[in-house]
């Protein structure tokens, strides 16, 4: 049996460049008017298993996590080149913050393949009260569900409520 997914409400200085512009493109479609209601929407994550252990201690300093895929990781590879090596943004995020910043961010990643590998959930049990957290996917989410699923592709369309069922590795999956 599958819990409900788990929500989790962005702080408004925390909104990525790619949500950003999913802002961009919603409010033009009358979706989202301001971006503080954007701000007070809940970002559903797709397979979470279980709802996030309450935060029962305040941190003295807050983090900064970042999740993603390559574009935001540290060290990923050029095109599959070997030897050829570059920096995701994220890399560079711990130039700009006093605090301290922890990436999470994996190459290759799409938001369900990170869901699905339990990452969310090890983030969520990392963060504290006071930590942000950045997340940025988008370019690993291409791919089509049917006839076969890749592991990576997320439902089509501009729903972002919407689920699909699909089979991966013979496994029936939502």
């Amino acid at each position: 049996m599958i819990s409900p997914p788990t929500r989790l409400t962005p702080r408004l200085f925390t909104i990525p460049v790619s949500f950003f512009l999913l802002f961009i493109i919603y409010s033009h479609q009358g979706i989202f008017t301001t971006l503080e209601q954007y701000s007070k929407t809940p970002i559903l994550l797709p397979g979470s298993r279980q709802s996030p252990p309450p935060l029962t201690h305040e941190a003295s300093t807050p983090s900064l996590h970042l999740i993603g895929d390559s574009s935001m990781c540290k060290g990923g590879t050029n095109d599959g080149v070997k030897g050829v090596k570059y920096e995701g943004w994220g890399e560079f995020m711990k130039d700009y913050f006093t605090i301290p910043v922890i990436s999470h961010a994996i190459s290759g990643r799409s938001c369900r393949m990170y869901s699905r590998e339990g990452r969310f959930d090890k983030v969520l049990s990392l963060a504290n009260a006071n930590d942000y957290v950045i997340i940025q996917f988008g370019r690993n989410e291409k791919g089509t569900l049917h006839p076969k699923d890749n592991g990576k592709t997320v439902c089509p369309g501009p729903n972002i409520t919407e689920t699909c069922d699909s089979n991966f590795q013979g496994k029936p999956t939502t």
